[in-house]
């Protein structure tokens, strides 16, 4: 089953909730409505097939029918549950942060992540004294790399690589670039081990 992703405007309720700087303006509503139209239509055309080919590679199935991404400004990052998109200048990034965070989704089910225990610990066991974000983005890395290659080429690559700016997403990168994305997903997908540089 591949989901369906419905983009709507976070409610004022869970705007309350969310972390954003206290001399922050949130841009007019019409910004949202045109980010989420432009959104809408560029994921109708692509979005199914992405979906598709992560649940292709990783061997993994999608548990839910409908996710929603709710659509909001000035938090420090977006995130993966609940499905939570912050405002991009760039709509590329905007639309590929919506990939980044439903990898981290599909990777992070209950049942999935049982499924990937013993092929995430080969992967990552080298890089165990890292912390826990940048070990479970050398994998995000991976497959998002696969992604961004399959549908939009290099140069759409090397912009979401450009976006990262914490160091446990740069160094994520570097390691993905070192061992290869396609021998991550290779593990991930077989539970075999893979050969990995010293650290």
């Amino acid at each position: 089953m591949i989901p369906t992703i419905i983009f709507r405007r976070a409610a004022p309720l869970y705007e309350s909730m969310l972390q954003r700087p206290v001399d922050f303006v949130m841009p007019p509503e019409a910004v949202f409505k045109r980010k989420i139209n432009l959104l809408e239509r560029r994921w109708k055309k692509q979005g199914p097939s992405i979906l598709k080919e992560l649940s292709k590679i990783t061997k993994l199935q999608w548990p839910e029918k409908d996710i929603v991404c709710y659509v909001t400004a000035g938090i420090p990052a977006s995130f993966s549950h609940p499905l939570t998109l912050k405002l991009y200048e760039d709509d590329d990034v905007m639309f590929d942060v919506v990939a980044h965070e439903l990898i981290h989704r599909l990777l992070n089910t209950p049942q999935n992540r049982s499924i990937l225990r013993r092929s995430k610990a080969i992967i990552l066991k080298p890089y165990h004294k890292e912390t826990n974000n940048m070990q479970q983005h050398i994998i995000v890395h991976a497959i998002l790399t696969h992604i961004l290659l399959r549908f939009f080429g290099p140069d759409r690559l090397k912009k979401a690589e450009q976006q990262s700016k914490s160091a446990d997403y740069i160094n994520a990168w570097k390691v993905v670039d070192s061992i290869g994305y396609r021998a991550i997903i290779h593990e991930l997908e077989k539970g075999r081990k893979v050969t990995l540089p010293p650290t």
